[in-house]
């Protein structure tokens, strides 16, 4: 009798066996990481933790940094090549260190007149805050000498950088980085106005695109902030033509 059950109980394992080989055999190596410190930790698809293993670019960590502005995350792919120069993409979020870093530079960059000292200039205003250029600015101008510095660095981009710059001097209530915004924006918004520039495309060459589909909600704040201007401008103007 025991010999018949423990055949019994044989035959049951190798039963068992046969079952269940074939869906052991057919785990996805997918479902699973690699071994680590003898255990082996099932998968999350849903988290967007990156593995160990996984080697991430500085581009791409700079763009996936959830730290920043999404305004400014869409330019970090434009700005990453420049912006290694100094290495402040992994500065953004401390601006006395990122300073520290461009500091040294400073001479180079007035040395260099044109497109090369302005694209280095950009390199860091990209990779900061509108606080931070204010304070490269002043190094070069002096720290009373908002307006001119502005002028000298920014009135040649017309492009993405200016947008930005007015949209998070908006976020400003006070302080360095208000009033260089709005020196950048009576500065600009003249020059453009007296070349007889329509508001509209002002947008577009400020933030290089034609497509209005790409501007997402980068378009509203620079939209209203143009109106506002415009509209500012002309109340003004119609104030003084009463005072005749």
């Amino acid at each position: 009798m025991g010999r018949v059950f423990v055949l019994f109980a044989l035959s049951l394992c190798v039963l068992l066996l046969v079952a269940t080989g074939p869906a052991l055999a057919h785990v996805d190596s997918k479902d699973a990481f690699p071994v680590a410190n003898g255990l082996e930790v099932a998968a999350d698809h849903t988290s967007n933790e990156v593995h160990p293993s996984v080697e991430v670019t500085t581009e791409e960590r700079a763009v996936s940094s959830m730290h920043l502005e999404p305004e400014v995350v869409q330019l970090l792919p434009m700005s990453s090549e420049q912006a290694k120069l100094f290495d402040l993409i992994r500065s953004s979020t401390n601006l006395d260190s990122a300073y520290a870093k461009l500091k040294p530079n400073i001479p180079k960059i007035t040395a260099i007149r044109g497109h090369n000292a302005l694209r280095k200039a950009r390199s860091f205003f990209v990779s900061d805050h509108l606080s931070a250029y204010h304070r490269f600015a002043q190094e070069i101008h002096g720290k009373h000498a908002d307006a001119e510095a502005i002028k000298d660095l920014e009135l040649h981009y017309g492009s993405k950088v200016l947008a930005l710059s007015l949209c998070q001097a908006r976020m400003w209530r006070k302080g360095p980085a208000h009033k260089a915004a709005v020196a950048l924006e009576d500065a600009q918004f003249e020059k453009w106005l007296a070349g007889g520039r329509n508001p509209g495309d002002i947008i577009k060459v400020k933030l290089g695109v034609e497509d209005p589909d790409k501007l997402e909600g980068l378009e509203k704040l620079v939209k209203d902030g143009l109106d506002r201007y415009v509209e500012k401008k002309e109340k003004t103007q119609n104030d003084a033509k009463l005072l005749q």
